[in-house]
């Protein structure tokens, strides 16, 4: 049976969050103006409680029909490798994919290279308190459920939620979703989908590690989103400026995680992770350093 695990990384649900609150203000004001005419039956409809569902049988099926707005086909391994153009260390290259000139679409895809090992920084990812460390935006996890491993595939599917903290024009704020996820540990990739439509009908991505040399390594992002009212015209190059600084931050802090990581093990200090691979034995790995990929 699926079990409530303790590793997966949370900065998908980050992602959501900071795309969410550029347009949750508008939201709430376009539903009031809905409802004026329809008080008494929209009173009804509202009042009913929702509950978090049970984990779906179909879980697997509705991770896989992701559904992606855009094509995202061509952002394979050896593209992200052939277009990143800066050297280690050097900040994120990013860029904006649309600003909801495509039915609505928020999208953007940054990389990062850095001098670190592919298979290291993947199990940073997948270990919670690694990864609260890395990305410094989550204020909690409220739940975090496997729904489902793949010993064969080396894969896991999660559902998890977590409440983003995030500064908009000097107001703190937080902001919670969830998504469903899956960890692929032979791709180094973890892919991810909103679960429930609020300010967002819409929202979907994935993180992948590109191994480049044995302790070098390429980090691509991409995450799309649609809100859930159209963005006024007058408003889509401040979207797009959103989406793009918000890839930026998510990139330069594994920038400095990895000088971070860096820093310990030339001091002899080490990285103990909660997170290993499906079909692997947990014990036994933590005895061995973390494979090293040629």
């Amino acid at each position: 049976m699926p079990t409530r695990r303790s590793f997966f990384s949370g900065h998908e649900c980050l992602a959501a969050s900071a795309l969410t609150l550029l347009f949750a203000q508008q939201s709430r004001r376009a539903k009031t103006a809905r409802c004026a005419g329809k008080q008494v039956s929209s009173v009804t409809a509202n009042s009913v409680p929702r509950a978090r569902s049970n984990i779906p049988l179909n879980a697997v099926a509705l991770h896989a029909d992701t559904a992606f707005k855009l094509d995202v086909s061509r952002f394979t391994s050896e593209e992200a490798k052939e277009r990143h153009v800066g050297e280690c260390g050097d900040p994120p290259e990013v860029e904006i994919l649309s600003r909801g000139e495509d039915g609505g679409v928020l999208a953007a895809r940054g990389t990062i290279r850095v001098r670190y090992n592919a298979r290291k920084i993947f199990e940073s990812f997948c270990d919670p308190e690694e990864n609260k460390r890395i990305f410094d935006n989550c204020a909690s996890v409220n739940f975090r459920d496997l729904l489902h491993e793949d010993k064969v595939k080396k894969t896991r599917l999660f559902e998890v939620s977590k409440t983003g903290q995030w500064t908009l024009l000097g107001i703190p704020i937080n902001f919670e979703s969830t998504v469903l996820a899956m960890e692929d540990w032979k791709k180094y990739e973890i892919s991810f989908k909103l679960k429930k439509q609020g300010a967002m009908k819409h929202m979907s991505g994935f993180w992948r590690v590109v191994p480049v040399s044995q302790d070098e390594s390429i980090v691509l992002f991409y995450n799309e989103a649609v809100p859930f009212i159209r963005i006024p015209s007058m408003f889509k190059f401040f979207a797009g400026r959103l989406i793009s600084e918000m890839a930026a931050s998510l990139l330069e802090d594994l920038r400095r995680a990895t000088k971070r990581w860096q820093k310990d093990e030339a001091e002899g200090r080490i990285l103990v992770l909660n997170a290993s691979e499906p079909g692997v034995d947990v014990e036994n790995e933590q005895k061995t350093p973390s494979p090293v990929d040629s």
